[in-house]
């Protein structure tokens, strides 16, 4: 397994791997905005989102600039 691990590596290598790196890394970037940005939100129930954010000690910053601690207010 490793041996054919290896040579896969070097495959990719001798293919331009790093090459395509750049391009990669943009898409990746503007896949990811735009996950977190526009689709995330959409596709959790506000109270698991709520729950999530205060079982990690995540503070709610609204849209006029006041600050929610969700775990102080329990």
């Amino acid at each position: 397994m490793h041996i054919a691990t290896r040579m896969e590596v070097v495959q990719l290598i001798e293919n331009g791997i790093y090459e395509q790196f750049d391009e990669t890394a943009e898409r990746a970037f503007e896949e990811a905005v735009n996950h977190v940005t526009l689709n995330w939100c959409m596709n959790v129930a506000w109270n698991t989102h709520r729950a999530s954010n205060k079982k990690e000690g995540r503070k709610l910053k609204s849209a006029s600039g006041a600050t929610f601690d969700w775990n102080e207010d329990l």
